[in-house]
């Protein structure tokens, strides 16, 4: 019996994938797989009978044993009745796992309630996509890093009269939702990142004072419990060192202190299917995390290493399917 997965894009992000996409497909293919590109936009997901529903393309699909119509307003017309999940082997169903390359938690755990495996996870993604959560949950593993403060779009407006908070400028400050290196600032004052903050009403935020290399961090690859690989990325014009804003990448060798750390947040985290574990690097060489990315790009990997990606990941999905 072939196995069937979701890969989950919105749509205003394949173009820019489409290389990594057609890769994974490739790979899916060599392992009698059949992996289909979902846009986020064409899946629906509620209540129906009492029971969670997940829609596609206004299809009717399985969930929790019960098929159900698509919702008002979905595309594409789709039957009115609901009914069991084996009545009959022609209509469509859910796959049989689901790689969610958008970051979208609700749709994840959804899923999850219908019987479909997601990787990463609901629990992994609802950590890793906020930075404030993200930096709370591994501290208090000890895992090293800034000293870091997370502040309301609210409390930002209010600086500096934060009670109990000491900011010394400064401070690199970041929303807490950002991807790729974006929404990062280095701010000098209270009134430079009001003005900022005041550009994204409604944000939250994190704060930390500049403790690593200017324009140097190390991201390390995960599937898995196994560290796949890892780049040094640096930029000589910007202090943030992300490849997508246009700093360098080599392949960096790991001690065993760091591997020992990259461990150290596998262990504390929900079980991974692929992150990157992103590491700035004080001035000793010490990590001190940076963030830990959910929906990750192997660009730098594919580009410094001979690492199949793709095919290690899928390899993992399906060991883990049985």
């Amino acid at each position: 019996m072939s196995v069937s997965g979701w890969l989950v894009y919105r749509k205003e992000d394949v173009a820019r994938n489409r290389y990594y996409i057609d890769w994974l497909t490739r790979e899916a293919e060599a392992r009698g797989v059949a992996l289909h590109l979902v846009l986020r936009d064409e899946v629906f997901h509620g209540v129906a009978g009492g029971r969670p529903v997940v829609v596609h393309r206004g299809d009717a699909a399985r969930a929790s044993g019960v098929r159900s119509a698509a919702p008002s307003g979905a595309p594409t017309a789709a039957p009115t009745e609901v009914w069991p999940a084996a009545a009959s082997a022609t209509r469509p169903d859910l796959p049989d796992f689901a790689l969610m390359r958008t970051i979208d938690p609700v749709l994840s755990e959804q899923l999850e309630r219908c019987g479909v495996p997601v990787w990463n996870s609901s629990s992994v993604a609802r950590i890793c996509n906020d930075k404030a959560v993200t930096h709370e949950w591994l501290a208090a593993a000890g895992i090293p890093m800034a000293d870091t403060w997370c502040l309301t779009s609210e409390q930002v407006q209010t600086l500096p009269s934060v009670p109990a908070v000491a900011l010394d400028y400064p401070l690199v400050v970041k929303t807490v939702r950002g991807r790729s290196g974006r929404q990062v600032y280095r701010v000098h004052d209270a009134s430079e990142w009001q003005a900022i903050a005041r550009t994204l009403p409604g944000v939250d935020w994190v704060a930390q004072r500049p403790t690593g290399q200017a324009g140097k961090d190390v991201r390390v690859f995960v599937i898995g419990r196994q560290i796949v690989g890892a780049v040094l990325r640096v930029s000589t014009t910007d202090f943030r060192a992300n490849y997508s804003l246009g700093g360098s990448a080599a392949a960096f060798e790991l001690t065993a202190g760091q591997r020992g750390l990259v461990e150290r947040v596998i262990d504390t985290l929900p079980p991974l299917g692929m992150v990157g574990v992103d590491w700035l690097l004080d001035g000793e060489e010490n990590f001190l995390l940076n963030e830990v990315e959910d929906v990750v790009g192997s660009r730098t990997l594919a580009l410094t290493t001979d690492v199949n990606f793709p095919g290690l990941y899928l390899d993992h999905i399906l060991s883990e399917l049985g």
